[in-house]
């Protein structure tokens, strides 16, 4: 630290008295990234800062240079010459996870400088002149002009002492002055920089928030998405359970119609085996006649053989048929009459209805189901699980099938109804 070295010249030059100790005391006090130089006379006499400068900066933002000066400092006072900010003000930090520092202040050394300031005393002292022994009388006549010609060479010596001593002054009022503008145009550049930084700052924040605001609406329009979304996949599905439920409603009425319809034509089936039977009795009536006043070796037996109540088959009148769900033991012997219960048969006269595994148990096909316990008439369940393919379900229309909630179709071959988890 170089302090005090003009002052120690000044009284040099001046012929002036040395101080008998340290005429100042100078310190710097940090406060995180400001720095504030302190100047303290310790003498017991009034001291003007001449001159002062911050140097050799390193990571300095504002405060490098020329530094307060033209300053009275009284004794015992204290004046703070310098203010030094860091030039980590002015770069964008950044923190991580693992409170580790980056962005633009990462890696940078610390704030130094240094600095030398210039002291002399004030009021400036007179310089001190050695009072001239008097002359002694001479009793030669050249005394006289001797005496008259030292008198002028001291009145000389003075007016070139004050001619050095204006000149001087003049000078340090010149430098007095330049170093104020200096000053000035340091302290204006400062707060210029200021200024910039304050701005910076505001534009800053102004775009951050412009940003978060334009996130927020983004979220926003992801929230109002995803709610018109939720709502139409919830009015889509009502629509599609409104069409089962028509859908579902015309099949059952279809189907109400349609067993109606069989149940007429039951009737009208059953009227004509009626008939059949009707015409049976008189046929048999009159076979019974014809043996009667003819005479017949065997045909009695083979009469009542035809009329006989039988397991799994019956006489049309003119030949021995198979009841539904039957099938011939011996199908190539046409003596032989013995039948058998065949389950899986498709029923001949219902739709989608085949033999159980019970005898004169019957079942619908998948898909469908029985309008009434008491007729055989089916109709399509939309929404019936189907009874041999897992997780599978019958469709709005007759014939479909789709996977049931949370599947999909396993291969796309119409004909496979394999499904497997989504």
């Amino acid at each position: 630290m170089i302090r005090n070295i003009l002052l120690a010249a000044t009284l040099s030059a001046l012929a002036l008295p040395a101080f008998a100790q340290k005429p100042t005391s100078d310190w710097v006090d940090h406060k995180g990234t400001w720095a504030y130089v302190y100047v303290r006379n310790d003498s017991q006499e009034s001291l003007r800062l001449v001159e002062g400068t911050i140097y050799d900066c390193v990571e300095v933002g504002l405060g490098c240079g020329s530094t307060t000066t033209g300053v009275i400092l009284r004794p015992g006072e204290t004046l703070r010459i310098a203010t030094v900010t860091s030039a980590s003000e002015t770069c964008t930090e950044s923190i991580d996870d693992n409170g580790k520092r980056g962005g633009e202040c990462q890696n940078r050394p610390p704030m130094s400088f240094k600095y030398n300031y210039f002291t002399e005393p004030y009021p400036k002292r007179p310089v001190a002149v050695q009072p001239q022994a008097p002359a002694r009388p001479s009793t030669a006549g050249g005394g006289s002009s001797a005496s008259s010609g030292q008198s002028e060479r001291q009145k000389e010596l003075a007016r070139q002492t004050a001619i050095q001593q204006a000149a001087k002054d003049k000078k340090d009022k010149a430098d007095a002055a330049r170093r104020a503008e200096e000053q000035r145009a340091a302290d204006a550049a400062r707060a210029a920089e200021a200024r910039r930084l304050e701005d910076q700052r505001a534009a800053q924040a102004a775009q951050e928030q412009a940003e978060r605001a334009a996130i927020e609406r983004e979220q926003q329009l992801a929230r109002e998405k995803a709610e018109y979304d939720r709502r139409r996949a919830e009015y889509e599905e009502q629509q599609r359970r409104q069409e089962e439920q028509r859908a579902a409603a015309q099949a059952a009425e279809a189907a109400r119609q349609e067993a109606a319809r069989r149940r007429v034509e039951a009737d009208i089936q059953a009227l004509g085996e009626q008939s059949q039977r009707d015409q049976a009795a008189v046929r048999q009536l009159g076979d019974t006649l014809t043996e009667l006043f003819l005479g017949s070796s065997d045909s009695g037996s083979d009469s009542y053989d035809r009329h006989a109540k039988r397991r799994g088959i019956h006489w049309n009148g003119y030949t021995w048929m198979l009841d539904e769900g039957y099938k011939w033991v011996h199908p190539y012997d046409d003596s032989s009459l013995d039948v058998r219960w065949a389950p899986g048969r498709p029923h001949s006269q219902e739709d989608h209805v085949f033999a159980g595994p019970r005898e004169g148990q019957w079942k619908a096909e998948p898909g469908y189901v029985f309008v009434d316990p008491d007729d055989l008439f089916v109709i399509w369940q939309p929404g019936l699980p189907h009874s041999e393919a897992p997780n599978v379900i019958a469709g709005p229309t007759e014939g479909n099938w789709r996977p049931a909630a949370g599947y999909e179709w396993a291969s796309r071959d119409e004909g496979d109804l394999s499904v497997r988890p989504k």
